[in-house]
């Protein structure tokens, strides 16, 4: 996956999730080195609502590809704004996680069900 096509993606599920419509998203692919063990992460702004997407570069990713999706970790990482974008000292929780997962997960397999 390249970054205009991680670019094309986040255009793609802003208009999908309409509650994330007033952010000023930006993404960005990046190494390993640079994602402390994570697939993607988001640090957001909450009082000017922006955020920074990072989503970990495909040729770092070990595992099959439906096992490690770019695309599930994007839409992962806009759940989290929706979840946690009104409140800036949210701490995350392993079942918070494994809710937002389901949900990417799933999101992700009904949009392209129908593809």
């Amino acid at each position: 996956m390249k970054q205009s096509t991680l670019t094309r993606l986040l255009r793609v599920w802003r208009k999908r999730i309409p509650m994330i419509s007033p952010w000023k998203i930006r993404i960005r692919l990046e190494r390993a080195d640079k994602m402390d063990g994570t697939l993607g992460r988001c640090d957001m702004y909450v009082e000017m609502q922006m955020a920074q997407i990072t989503i970990l570069h495909p040729d770092d990713r070990n595992g099959k590809p439906e096992e490690s999706n770019p695309e599930v970790d994007l839409i992962h990482e806009l759940l989290h704004i929706v979840l946690d974008g009104h409140c800036p000292q949210q701490r995350y929780s392993v079942p918070h996680e494994v809710a937002i997962n389901a949900l990417s997960e799933t999101l992700y397999r009904e949009y392209h069900k129908n593809s």
